[in-house]
């Protein structure tokens, strides 16, 4: 499976859990917020096992939509596999104004495909967003970090030190600034 494809497939499940889910908002919203790499990026390998409000976690979320497989796709190909929240024109979305208890974000893939981005909305299905386009509602991307390597397999802690971030999951996994 391409990156791509696994993207698309990690968006699709992202966007029925963010239809069903305001623990899972606020994960996102929160942890967007901490800036890890100076942006408001989410590290899914970084978030996918903490405890929700509701005692989910995100991947158990997400594993209604997808198999145990692809978990293990995405720690070992796409392990910088990313949720960025954008900060919108005319003030119509960021990660500070997010309204958890009602803004439901359509998920967009980064695909560097001229032709345009495809997206996911629980009611709209897939569609395709026109590269040019800047969207003004609220919409969060999946995405491969630019700034964080994907991460090498080490022992595991919770602490960001000499340019790394190790994750606070169970996975072993520590990403390199």
């Amino acid at each position: 499976m391409t990156n791509t494809e696994i993207k698309k497939e990690f968006g699709k499940a992202l966007s029925k859990v963010l239809a069903e889910s305001a623990p899972a908002r606020e994960l996102i919203k929160k942890e967007a917020l901490e800036k890890i790499d100076y942006d408001y990026d989410v590290l899914y390998l970084m978030v996918k096992d903490e405890v929700l409000g509701d005692n989910t976690t995100l991947e158990g979320l997400l594993s209604k939509y997808l198999d145990k497989d692809f978990f293990y796709l995405i720690e070992n190909q796409i392990s910088n596999l990313t949720i960025f929240v954008p900060e919108l024109p005319e003030d119509s979305f960021s990660a500070e104004l997010w309204n958890i208890k009602i803004d439901i974000p359509d998920v967009a893939i980064r695909t560097f495909d001229q032709e345009g981005i495809p997206a996911y909305n629980i009611q709209k299905g897939e569609y395709v967003i026109d590269a040019a386009e800047i969207p003004t509602y609220p919409i969060v991307v999946v995405k491969e970090n630019e700034r964080i390597a994907g991460g090498d397999i080490h022992t595991k802690s919770s602490s960001t030190q000499g340019g790394t971030i190790k994750t606070r999951s169970h996975s072993n996994v520590v990403f390199s600034l």
